[in-house]
């Protein structure tokens, strides 16, 4: 699940035509539920308002309101909602609103709203990313193969105790594959009050992970808990890439940054971008204490020139880095601050210009693919 979510309820509303802020409420809420009024124009946020104030059905006001977050989440990604509206020749108004947008995917296009929600939460889920070269002979996804994963995942949660309950959804396009797991995890009880009286709840949380497939440069991309992770890797070579026996080594690597070692990383960047910067780094040296150092500095390299006595990137093994790149863009200088740690981990695909900075850090060995 992202971290989130405010939602402004005014400004949500008035963003969209309410002819289809109306089509919405109808097509949830109960005739019976419905505030009786004259109508003429579709539903108007005073209306919505006092129908959300009004709904009787607890569980129905929860769902709307997060269909609704929903919304105004995906509405701040206007670039996943365009890229699957094309993707699915779903005509678009230039005029039209990320609000109206997701909206009409919600109202008429569900399975295309439910993709672009599984991109936003793997863009926007507090969870590492961690990624792994895994090609394969195949690079389609075959119906017959999702039952099978989703049969050997389930049994996996079913034996941690985390419940039976597994739904998986698969989304296909042209160079990516995307799967949403919604699982339970381990039963919480919590105390809390009734009236005057104490009593215990308990409860199994839900949890989504996401997948993704990169099927140009055959990267699976995995947001999930550890062993959650281990898991999914293993389902995902063996159930729909045909891959017996997978294993994780060197080879599976997407980050290295032996390139920093072997000081052939260019550090004065392009025409694009201007300056890179470490502002953290922790190093392995070698020797019969086995130390760890980590620097963080506005600019470690020169921390390391000026007042460290000469150590430098080459002096043991770079477990990870912390880079500032500046880029240049039209609307002037800007700074995208991320993590690379070895063998798999980077927040890159978090901040803006990352495919200008993929290009760089590909051309520069530190990303493999």
């Amino acid at each position: 699940m992202p971290k989130y979510r405010y939602l402004n309820l005014k400004a949500f509303i008035t963003a969209i035509d309410p002819l289809l802020v109306e089509e919405y409420f109808l097509s949830r809420v109960p005739q019976d539920q419905l505030i009786p009024c004259f109508r003429t124009m579709g539903m108007n946020f005073q209306y919505i308002k006092d129908l959300m104030v009004g709904l009787r059905d607890e569980k129905l006001k929860v769902k709307i309101g997060e269909e609704l977050r929903q919304i105004c989440d995906l509405s701040k990604a206007i670039d996943i909602l365009v890229r699957v509206a094309s993707a699915n020749n779903i005509p678009m108004d230039k005029d039209e609103t990320p609000q109206q947008l997701a909206m009409v995917l919600l109202l008429k296009h569900t399975r295309v709203f439910e993709h672009a929600w599984t991109l936003y939460c793997y863009r926007h889920s507090t969870t590492q990313v961690h990624e792994y070269c895994l090609p394969s002979k195949t690079t389609n996804m075959e119906s017959v193969n999702i039952p099978a994963f989703t049969s050997q995942i389930r049994d996996f949660f079913v034996k941690q105790a985390k419940g039976d309950h597994c739904l998986v959804k698969e989304f296909e396009g042209q160079d990516e594959t995307a799967l949403m797991i919604i699982h339970g995890s381990y039963i919480k009880t919590v105390a809390r009050w009734l009236a005057d009286e104490v009593i215990i709840d308990t409860y199994r949380p839900a949890y989504e992970d996401v997948i993704l497939y990169d099927k140009t440069k055959s990267v699976l991309k995995i947001k999930a808990s550890r062993k959650d992770r281990q898991q999914y890797y293993k389902a995902f070579a063996e159930c729909i890439l045909n891959i017996s026996d997978p294993i994780q080594n060197e080879q599976n690597s997407v980050y290295t940054l032996r390139p920093l070692e072997d000081k052939t990383f260019r550090w004065d960047g392009n025409e694009r971008i201007s300056s890179i910067e470490v502002l953290e780094a922790h190093l392995k040296l070698p020797g019969t204490t086995q130390s760890d150092v980590i620097v963080r500095s506005t600019d470690v390299r020169r921390t390391f020139e000026k007042d460290l006595g000469g150590l430098n990137f080459s002096s043991g093994r770079v477990v990870y880095v912390k880079f500032r790149f500046t880029l240049e863009t039209n609307g002037g200088s800007e700074t995208a601050v991320f993590v690379i740690n070895p063998p798999s981990v980077s927040d890159l695909t978090k901040i803006s210009h990352r495919d200008i900075i993929a290009e760089y850090l590909q051309k520069n060995g530190v990303l493999r693919v």
